[in-house]
């Protein structure tokens, strides 16, 4: 009997050791991380948007779509590489191209702009197929992010209103550092930003009101301009220039030419939205408009805005030199104690690791 109960026993020992086995493979088929916590490896962490939303994310992204335009360069100025992103919007494709990134993030060749349209429509399908670890797209864009949600995949919002605000372009770029685990990176370039903007706004009542050039941007030509709410209104008249269309509602904004002679700009750009170059209004080229009486025209004032890692039309990480750009075509004499070329060649070597070439700058400043 003795000898009986200690088989018993022996049994019962090894049915409680396999069902336990059993448990323990149950539980790492259903995933043993706990939800919202990071492991510092592959667990999970929580990224707060631009709408207030707590979104989780893997701790670690290793791949990710990226649907507004600026935001491409930015993830590369932030994490050093493009590496991550497995989809963009067709227009930063084109705007690769033609930019400084063709040449140092050359892993970006053949990135993906099937799954959205260049209105930001997405194909949530077509996304799918990519298996992102997260979205990042604009906060304006509440359809794609709820049909995002329904999928299961996380979606970051920034905010569009960074365009003109530069403030939030800084925190948009703060959610992408805090994103990728590139904080230092994120806070290193929002502090240039800082700096150079702090530079002109002390400035500013060195500037009498009737030593302002009048200034018009130009988007296309079909006569879009920056208008009142435009970011480029913002950096005009912060570098020492009057936006002469900062009475027409809108950011970007179509006029008639019996407007702009009216305003006649004393400076002009053109954006890198459209192929047309100074010459286009020095020749009189563009059919329906006549540009031979504007003073910009006759005084050989119309500039093309530079191409960095992307055209600096748009608010991205060279902002700051886009400033120092404009102060020193608006007023050369107060905003003349800073090099441009030694700092478009330092703010590169800081925050990219490159040394641009001679050839590399005339191009990027539309030099001849």
């Amino acid at each position: 009997m003795k000898r009986y109960k200690q088989i018993l026993l022996v049994l019962m020992a090894l049915a409680l050791l396999i069902t336990g086995c059993a448990q323990n493979n149950d539980n790492s088929d259903q995933g043993t991380e706990p939800e919202g916590q990071a492991d510092g490896q592959g667990g999970f962490k929580t990224v707060v948007d631009m709408l207030g939303r707590e979104v989780e994310v893997r701790n670690e992204i290793n791949s990710m779509v990226v649907t507004p335009v600026p935001y491409g360069s930015i993830i590369y100025a932030i994490d050093g590489t493009m590496e991550k992103i497995v989809a963009v919007n067709p227009d930063v494709k084109s705007e690769y191209e033609k930019s400084l990134l063709s040449t140092l993030a050359p892993e970006f060749a053949d990135v993906s702009v099937d799954y959205v349209s260049t209105d930001f429509t997405i194909n949530v399908e077509a996304l799918l197929n990519l298996k992102p670890e997260v979205v990042v797209l604009w906060h304006v864009q509440e359809d794609d992010i709820r049909k995002l949600e329904q999928v299961n995949i996380p979606a970051v919002a920034l905010d569009q209103g960074g365009g003109s605000n530069l403030e939030k372009t800084r925190d948009n770029i703060e959610i992408i550092g805090k994103l990728l685990n590139k904080e230092q990176q994120a806070e290193n370039l929002n502090q240039y930003n800082i700096d150079v903007e702090d530079y002109f706004t002390a400035k500013q009542d060195q500037i009498a009101e009737n030593e302002k050039p009048k200034v018009l941007y130009i988007r296309d030509k079909n006569l879009a301009v920056a208008a009142g709410e435009s970011f480029n209104r913002q950096l005009i008249e912060l570098t020492g220039g009057i936006n002469v269309a900062a009475g027409v509602k809108g950011s970007w904004t179509g006029v008639s030419m019996e407007e702009v002679l009216n305003w006649n700009p004393e400076i002009i750009y053109l954006s890198n939205f459209d192929s047309f170059q100074p010459e286009d209004l020095y020749n009189n080229t563009i059919e329906g408009q006549d540009w031979s009486q504007i003073d910009a025209v006759k005084n050989k004032r119309v500039y093309k805005t530079p191409v960095g890692i992307i055209r600096w039309d748009a608010p991205c990480v060279e902002t700051p030199l886009f400033m120092k750009w404009l102060g020193q075509i608006q007023q050369p004499e107060l905003f003349n104690d800073y090099v441009l070329d030694e700092d478009i060649r330092n703010f590169y070597k800081e925050f990219f690791s490159y040394d641009l070439t001679e050839q590399e700058l005339n191009k990027m400043l539309n030099r001849s």
